[in-house]
C-alpha cells in the first residue's frame, strides 16, 4: 500500500493507493470500493447554478446531470409483462384473470321450448374466441320451479360432448317462474383453449321429480354450434343442427398480473370478477365492473408483443401521451388503449383523468 499526502490551498488530503487490489481511498486508508471518498465530494463541471440537479450515469457509464426526461423515466416507469400486443402510448390496465366478457349472446326470437324430464340432458355446442383464456359464466333460459340447475362443460369431439366434465356449476331457483335467465358461475374460471369447440350440458334436480322447459331458437341463429339432447345421461346424443339454445357465454380474457389495453363496453357485457355464485337475471349489480375498464395503471412507454416485459409510465402525472389538451378531461375511447375528449357512445362510460400538458395526464378514473 502506498500513501500519498499533498497540500492544496492550505488543506491536507490523504490518498491511500492499494495497487494490488486496484482501490483508491480519499481520506481513508482502508478503501472499500474502487473509489472510496470519506467525506463530501464536489465536481465543478456538474454545477447547475441555483437549480438542484440529479446525478446519474448514461448507458456508457459516464457521470453527469440527468435530464428532466431521464428523471421522469427513472421515477415514473415500472416493468410489466404485456398480456397482448401493445403499442407505445396505449393506455393500460392490470388484468385480474377473473372478469367475464360476453362473447356469445344467442337471444334470437322467436323462442321455442322443449319439455325435459328430470334425468335427461340438453346441451349446446360453442366455440371459444381467439382471446379466450377461461370460461367465467354460462347464462341460459329455462322454466324454474324450486329446482337446482347444473351446468357441465365438456370438450366437443366428433360433434358430440365427450370426455370427463371439465367444470361444473349449480344454481338453485327458489320460486316458480315460467321463464328465467339463469346465470351459473364457474369458480375459479375454467381454463380453456382459444378457437376450440366445447359443449354446455344442462340438467336439473327437484324433489319429487317432474320436468322443466329449456328454450331454444330455430333457423340456426348461432352458426358455430347447435342444440343437442340426451335421454340417457350422455351415453348417446341427438343433434339438432338448425337449432340453438338461448344461451350466453362469458369468457375470461386476461391473466392476473399482466397488463392489457383499456377498453369500453356496452352495459351488461362484462361480469364482475368478484362474483362467485349463480343467480337469475334481474340482479345485474354485478355487471359493469371489469379489469380492462377499471384497473387503469398507466401508459406504455414502448411497444411490445404478448409475453414481453416492457416499461410502463405509472407515475403521477402519467407521461407517455401525445396531443393532449391541457385542462381537458379524457375518457376511454372505443379504440382499445386510446383516450378521447369526446365521451364514447357505448353505455358504459369511463373518465380516465385530465391533461396537465400535451403529453401528461393525472389519472383519476371515474365511472
Amino acid at each position: 500500500m502506498k500513501k500519498i499526502s499533498t497540500g492544496i490551498i492550505g488543506m491536507m488530503y490523504s490518498l491511500s493507493v492499494v495497487a494490488q487490489i486496484n482501490k483508491v481511498g480519499i481520506n481513508t486508508e482502508t478503501p472499500q470500493a474502487t473509489l472510496h471518498v470519506a467525506g463530501n465530494m464536489r465536481i465543478d463541471s456538474l454545477s447547475s447554478g441555483s437549480i438542484t440537479k440529479v446525478l446519474g450515469t448514461d448507458s456508457l457509464g459516464n457521470l453527469g446531470n440527468l435530464s428532466n426526461q431521464s428523471i421522469i423515466d427513472l421515477v415514473n416507469k415500472a416493468a410489466f409483462v404485456y398480456g397482448e400486443s401493445i403499442q407505445a402510448g396505449d393506455l393500460l390496465a392490470m388484468g385480474d384473470g377473473l372478469t367475464g366478457y360476453l362473447t356469445v349472446d344467442q337471444q334470437a326470437n322467436p323462442f321455442s321450448s322443449v319439455v325435459t324430464p328430470q334425468g335427461e340432458w340438453v346441451a349446446q355446442s360453442f366455440v371459444t374466441t381467439s382471446s379466450a383464456l377461461g370460461i367465467k359464466s354460462i347464462r341460459f333460459r329455462a322454466g324454474a320451479n324450486l329446482m337446482t340447475f347444473t351446468a357441465k362443460i365438456r370438450r366437443l369431439l366428433g360433434g358430440v360432448p365427450s370426455g370427463p366434465d371439465l367444470a361444473t356449476a349449480s344454481y338453485y331457483h327458489a320460486a316458480n317462474n315460467p321463464a328465467i335467465q339463469a346465470m351459473l358461475v364457474f369458480d375459479p374460471p375454467l381454463l380453456v383453449l382459444p378457437n376450440t369447440q366445447y359443449a354446455l350440458i344442462l340438467d336439473f334436480q327437484r324433489v319429487g321429480g317432474g320436468s322443466t322447459t329449456f328454450f331454444y331458437s330455430n333457423a340456426n341463429p348461432y352458426p358455430d354450434g347447435m342444440r343437442l339432447y340426451s335421454s340417457n345421461s350422455g351415453a348417446s346424443w341427438t343433434s339438432f343442427p338448425t337449432q340453438d339454445m338461448v344461451f350466453s357465454v362469458f369468457e375470461t380474457q386476461t391473466q392476473g398480473g399482466r397488463v392489457y389495453k383499456t377498453r369500453t363496453y356496452p352495459t351488461a357485457t362484462i361480469l364482475d370478477g368478484a362474483i362467485n355464485y349463480g343467480y337469475s337475471t334481474g340482479n345485474e349489480d354485478h355487471f359493469g365492473v371489469g379489469d380492462r375498464l377499471d384497473n387503469t395503471i398507466g401508459v406504455a412507454s414502448e411497444s411490445g408483443a404478448l409475453g414481453e416485459t416492457k416499461s410502463v409510465y405509472v407515475g403521477a402525472p402519467c407521461d407517455g401521451f401525445t396531443g393532449l389538451v391541457s385542462g381537458k378531461s379524457y375518457y376511454l375511447d372505443s379504440i382499445p388503449g386510446r383516450v378521447s375528449i369526446t365521451k364514447p357512445t357505448v353505455s358504459m362510460i369511463k373518465k380516465v383523468g385530465f391533461a396537465v400538458d400535451s403529453h401528461r395526464m393525472v389519472l383519476k378514473p371515474v365511472n
